[in-house]
């Protein structure tokens, strides 16, 4: 049996839960940061293109006929839209090209959805300018009522540091704001859990050292008992005698049953606690059960040979003792002393031990009460400290298995059942 401290438990607490906030804060904050991003993106986008539209539209306006009909272009040269394009191409509806700063190719799309534009609403597209595809618009030139051609303007904004500053400023503070986060958790949480962990501690000591100091002298009462049981055998023989000596066994007995108890109570805190560490190692169940023959009277074990499973020798060892126990306590025949009988054998993919008794079974409708805590004996007689059940049921399902309990049918008494996983290469069917 191995126990962490409560400190060490909550400090682990501690770090799952700074992490889960750490973790809650990076996803939380890393949306809002992306949404960010997209929408400054898509702003910048439509910046743009409204740029694009407006240096399309001013210099369309400054495309007009003279008396003879023909289109005088003159005024788009050198002003400040041509400028700032990086390339203008003029055309009339037919497709042909009146001016072209650069060498522009498949415009003939954008150039049709420009004279379709009637209305002006704007026209985005791209070009092909010297071989690179650059974002356009286009807006058309109008003859009084009638479009003539459209005003292509290819621009695209320079890569500069500042179209980043806010998404390099929103993922940054995203960042910092998580880091933050969790070193507020984490001082917050040190803060909450290290006194209570403190609290734990010294009450997991406290438990220690009284079930110490109560083993200690029962101890000490349980040899001061056999040593008069073994000064008494050598006395005259009579009634006396032989009343001192029950009294004695009883003695010994009762010194036992507080012992367990103290053991059982010690167990229950730290099981409360979950201070609980299981070993996982190999164990042979029939051997670990068939050494209680030797040190509980009327109790014989049955094995089917070897059965091993994984776990923790010590506790399968306290749960397999609590329920022998109880048998012998609880399961006295009126006209006789307590039978008990116990087996080891493999079902399937589980070990099983099995505890018979000879008493008047039980009494409740609902066996698995039995397995609550402070109800051992529920149903039936005898006396308990309502835990030894309720530890087993605890160590049993701990290692991944179950308890139960039933009458017998075809005899007295009641039996009770603890399964639990077989090791891997040792499972077999029935």
């Amino acid at each position: 049996m191995r126990a962490i401290t409560a400190t060490a438990r909550l400090r682990s607490t501690r770090s799952r839960l700074t992490m889960l906030i750490a973790s809650v804060a990076a996803v939380g904050l890393g949306v809002l940061a992306l949404v960010a991003t997209v929408v400054d993106a898509r702003s910048r986008t439509d910046e743009a293109a409204v740029y694009r539209q407006g240096l399309a539209s001013r210099l369309a306006a400054l495309v007009y006929p003279d008396d003879s009909g023909t289109w005088i272009i003159d005024g788009i040269i050198d002003d400040a839209a041509w400028q700032a394009a990086d390339a203008v191409l003029v055309a009339d509806r037919s497709g042909d090209v009146l001016y072209q700063s650069a060498g522009i190719e498949g415009f003939s799309d954008l150039l049709t959805a420009g004279v379709n534009d009637a209305g002006e609403v704007g026209t985005q597209g791209t070009l092909a300018v010297d071989g690179a595809s650059v974002e356009a618009a286009a807006a058309p030139y109008w003859d009084f009522d009638q479009i003539e051609g459209a005003v292509l303007v290819a621009w695209e904004p320079e890569p500069v540091g500042g179209q980043l500053r806010l998404p390099v400023l929103v993922w940054s503070a995203a960042v910092g704001l998580t880091v933050l986060s969790a070193l507020g958790a984490w001082i917050g949480a040190g803060r909450l859990i290290e006194p209570v962990g403190e609290a734990l501690d010294r009450e997991e000591r406290f438990l220690s050292t009284a079930a110490h100091d109560l083993r200690t002298p029962l101890g000490k009462v349980r040899a001061l008992a056999e040593s008069a049981i073994s000064t008494s055998s050598r006395l005259e023989p009579g009634e006396t005698t032989h009343q001192l000596q029950g009294e004695l066994r009883r003695l010994v007995a009762v010194a036992d049953e507080a012992s367990s108890s103290a053991n059982d109570l010690l167990l229950a805190g730290r099981i409360d606690a979950a201070q609980l560490q299981m070993r996982q190692e190999s164990v042979r169940l029939d051997q670990l059960v068939a050494r209680f023959e030797s040190a509980i009277a009327n109790l014989a074990v049955g094995t089917e040979g070897p059965v091993e499973v994984t776990g923790d020798e010590l506790l399968l060892r306290h749960a397999i003792g609590n329920v022998l126990n109880n048998a012998v306590q609880h399961g006295r025949s009126p006209s006789g002393p307590s039978l008990v009988e116990a087996s080891v054998s493999i079902r399937g993919k589980a070990a099983v031990v099995t505890v018979s008794d000879n008493g008047s079974g039980l009494a409740s409708n609902k066996p698995a009460d039995l397995f609550e805590r402070y109800a051992e004996g529920s149903g039936r007689s005898g006396n308990g400290n309502g835990l030894g059940l309720w530890i087993t049921r605890t160590i049993v399902e701990g290692h991944g298995g179950s308890v139960r309990a039933f009458d017998n049918t075809s005899e007295p008494g009641a039996t009770f059942e603890l399964r639990l996983p077989l090791l891997p290469n040792r499972a077999a069917h029935e």
